[in-house]
C-alpha cells in the first residue's frame, strides 16, 4: 500500500497542503510545534476515521475555520482508491471512496501503523498497552477479531453492571458469563497465535538492531490460568468457566469481571528473564521497535501488502546505533514511511524525500 497524494485544508495548524510523497522513506522536517505531529494525524483520521489524540472532530478544525477537509489517494495491490474524509461543525462527517459515500470498513482501505514515543514503553509498561497492541494488529487484519471483540467489551460492560449492583443469582448474570465466555475464546485464540507468529520475527529484527544474539521468547499470560499460553479453544473455554465460577466471591467484593482477555498479558524473555523487569532500557526499546517492524512483516503476510508507517519524532528517543540501524532498515523494507524529525541529516542518499514544515506549512526539499 503506497499514498500517492495527500491533502489537507483546515486541519489543526494545517491551511492547505498538496503533498506527492515517496513510495518509500518521507522525513518530515521541522522545529517543535510546527505542525509534524498534526500532519500525521491528519493521515491517521484519513485512515481510521478518528485521532490517535484525545480530540473530537470540531477540535481538529483549524482555528476560526468551520470544516476540515482530507483527500488521499493511495494504491492496493495495483487498484487505486481516492478518500475523502470531511468534517463540518453543521452537517458532521462525511466519507466517500471513489466519490461515492461511505463508512468506514477495513477492506480495501488506507491502513497505518503508528509508532510514537509512547509506544517505546510498550514493553515495560502497563498490561493494558500490550493488550491494545495485539488488538489493534488483529483488528486491522481481521474483521471477525474486531466482531469478536466488540461482542465481548460490550458483554463485559453488562456483566460488569450487574456485579456492581449485586445481581448474580438470576439467569441474566448466568447468560451473560456464558456469552462472556463464547466470545472471549475467539479473542484469546486469535492472540495466542498472533504472539506465537511474532517471536521468530521479534527475535531477527532485535539481532539486526543492537547485533546481540540473545534468546528471545515471547509468551502469552492467561489471566485465569497459570498454564502456558498455548491452550486449544475448548481448553480455553473450560478454564475460564471454571476461574470465574472460583472467582464469584471475589468479583462480588470488588464488583467487577477479574479475569478473561481484559486482563491477559504477554511476556518477552531475554536469555530466560523478563525484560520488562531485568532487561535495561535500550534493551527494551530496541524490542519496542522490533515489535513494530515486526507487526508490518505479519501485516504483509496476512494481508499481501504492508501498511503505511507513521513514525512520531521516535528517533528523538533513540541513541546513535539504533537510530541508524532503524534508518537503514526503513530505507531497505520496502514500504512506505512518514517519519517526523528536527533534523534533516538523520538519512542520506536519494531513497527518500525531505518536507520542511514550519508554522503549517509544507514544502518538499528543492
Amino acid at each position: 500500500m503506497k499514498i500517492d497524494a495527500v491533502e489537507i485544508n483546515n486541519f489543526r495548524n494545517l491551511s492547505r497542503v498538496l503533498m506527492h510523497p515517496a513510495p518509500g522513506v518521507n522525513l518530515l522536517v521541522g522545529k517543535n510545534a510546527q505542525g509534524k505531529t498534526n500532519f500525521l494525524e491528519a493521515l491517521y483520521v484519513l485512515a481510521n476515521g478518528a485521532s490517535f489524540r484525545p480530540a473530537r472532530d470540531r477540535d481538529l478544525v483549524q482555528v476560526g475555520q468551520a470544516s476540515y477537509l482530507l483527500r488521499g489517494r493511495y494504491r492496493v495491490v495495483e487498484k487505486d482508491f481516492n478518500l475523502t474524509v470531511e468534517f463540518s461543525c453543521k452537517r458532521g462527517k462525511i466519507i466517500r471512496v471513489n466519490d461515492k459515500r461511505s463508512v468506514f470498513h477495513r477492506q480495501n482501505r488506507l491502513q497505518v501503523l503508528l509508532f510514537t514515543p509512547d509506544d517505546l514503553y510498550l514493553v515495560k509498561g502497563p498490561p493494558e498497552r500490550r493488550r491494545s497492541f495485539l488488538d489493534l494488529i488483529l483488528s486491522q487484519v481481521s474483521a471477525e477479531y474486531e466482531h469478536h471483540l466488540n461482542r465481548f467489551t460490550g458483554t463485559l460492560s453488562r456483566r460488569n453492571n450487574l456485579l456492581k449492583k449485586q445481581q448474580v443469582k438470576g439467569k441474566d448474570f448466568q447468560l451473560l458469563t456464558d456469552m462472556l465466555v463464547q466470545s472471549a475464546v475467539p479473542l484469546v485464540s486469535a492472540r495466542i497465535n498472533l504472539v506465537n507468529r511474532l517471536e521468530t520475527e521479534v527475535a531477527s529484527l532485535y539481532h539486526r538492531l543492537t547485533g546481540e544474539q540473545s534468546e528471545i521468547k515471547i509468551r502469552y499470560a492467561l489471566s485465569f490460568s497459570p498454564k502456558a499460553g498455548m491452550a486449544s479453544a475448548p481448553t480455553i473455554s473450560d478454564l475460564l468457566r471454571q476461574a470465574l465460577e472460583a472467582a464469584r466471591e471475589q468479583e462480588l467484593n470488588r464488583r467487577t469481571t477479574l479475569l478473561g482477555p481484559h486482563r491477559d498479558d504477554f511476556n518477552i524473555y531475554l536469555q530466560g528473564s523478563n525484560a520488562k523487569t531485568y532487561g535495561s532500557q535500550g534493551q527494551q526499546r530496541s524490542l519496542a521497535v522490533a515489535l513494530k517492524l515486526a507487526t508490518m512483516s505479519l501485516f504483509k503476510s496476512l494481508k499481501g501488502y504492508f501498511p503505511v508507517f507513521l513514525l512520531d519524532e521516535v528517533l528523538a528517543e533513540l541513541d546513535e546505533q539504533r537510530r541508524r540501524l532503524l534508518l537503514d532498515h526503513l530505507c531497505g523494507a520496502g514500504f512506505q514511511a512518514f517519519l517526523s524529525t528536527v533534523d534533516s541529516s538523520v538519512l542520506t542518499g536519494d531513497r527518500h524525500k525531505i518536507f520542511f514544515i514550519s508554522g503549517g506549512s509544507i514544502t518538499e526539499e528543492g
